[in-house]
């Protein structure tokens, strides 16, 4: 039985040697045979869009007249819009863009977000975060039977970005369903 133990170990090591030496290729091919950049996306929220973001402004958010149910906790905000066509691109020289999109509802305590029918190419990540980038929440990087549903960013304001290589831009297919402004 020691022997066998051995042999285990010494096939872990190899295993492990394999993978490290894997991690060290420049690029890594994909189904498409495009190369994709090993590297990982820009710390989400820490940059901020070449071009200004536009503000999706959703209707009012506030407490229904019957005080909503005991556990009711936000407004519904349909939204269902293309993501990649609701907000502003940016390409960086690093070979990774950015799409970003504020979200605005007054009278919100906090904004929250599910997107639908999603495809997220390889290496993307999404991100929700305060405007003032103090509070986010990521990266997402699967979208569980095409669906995510983001905790929520606290005040009326909230800042999607999606990060994604460049190549992989046409890729992205993710249906902006909801928002939900917080009202308690």
């Amino acid at each position: 039985m020691p022997h066998l133990t051995r042999i285990g170990l010494r096939f872990s090591g190899a295993l492990l040697a394999l993978a490290v030496a894997g991690c060290q290729l420049p690029m890594m091919q994909r189904d498409d045979d495009a190369p994709l950049p090993i590297s990982r996306a820009p710390e989400g929220c820490g940059t901020r869009s070449a071009e200004t973001p536009p503000v999706l402004r959703l209707p009012r958010t506030s407490v229904p007249k019957d005080g909503g149910g005991s556990l009711e906790l936000a407004q519904v905000h349909t939204v269902n819009q293309p993501l990649e066509q609701a907000g502003v691109w940016t390409d960086y020289d690093d070979n990774w863009s950015l799409l970003a999109l504020e979200l605005g509802s007054p009278g919100a305590r906090s904004i929250a977000v599910r997107l639908r029918e999603s495809h997220l190419p390889p290496q993307t990540e999404i991100w929700l975060c305060s405007p003032d980038r103090r509070l986010r929440h990521g990266p997402y990087r699967e979208a569980t039977g095409g669906e995510l549903w983001t905790p929520v960013v606290t005040g009326d304001r909230a800042v999607l970005q999606v990060w994604i290589p460049t190549a992989r831009k046409s890729q992205l297919h993710a249906l902006l369903a909801d928002v939900y402004g917080g009202y308690r």
